[in-house]
């Protein structure tokens, strides 16, 4: 199995708090090529979830 982890903010998030369409075509590859993704942050599970909506 592989994973990638990362953090949110100042990492995958833009300034304003959203991921841009880049990274979220690199985290859907990722997807497409069975490889896990996950995040650590401190924001809660509900905010994570809106924010990667779509990913």
């Amino acid at each position: 199995m592989h994973l990638y982890l990362s953090d949110l903010d100042g990492t995958l998030l833009q300034p304003d708090a959203t991921v841009s369409d880049y990274t979220r075509s690199v985290l859907n590859r990722l997807a497409d090529e069975n490889i896990h993704f996950s995040v650590a942050t401190a924001r809660t599970a509900a905010t994570v979830r809106h924010i990667l909506a779509g990913v």
